[in-house]
């Protein structure tokens, strides 16, 4: 249980398929006005990227930016700042 929030439980899991497990059981057993919350998203910062790489002229970022920073950190990027 959630120490500030009673009303609140937390679970850990092992790895993503075992999350992604845990949250369709509980979307589908948890009684009516019970919800499950989104997945928590943690900032990383990326430092000595050119702009070139991830910017087009228009200063728009491209679009296999965030897959390719993604697969060279060995992570999920959801959004780009």
């Amino acid at each position: 249980m959630d120490p500030k929030n009673t009303n609140r439980i937390r679970i850990a899991c092992r790895d993503e398929a075992e999350h992604q497990l845990v949250k369709k059981v509980a979307e589908a057993k948890i009684g009516t006005g019970a919800r499950v919350l989104r997945d928590e998203l943690y900032p990383i910062k990326v430092d000595s990227v050119k702009r070139a790489a991830v910017l087009d002229k228009n200063h728009n970022i491209l679009t296999g930016a965030a897959v390719a920073l993604g697969e060279e950190n060995e992570t999920t990027v959801a959004k780009i700042a």
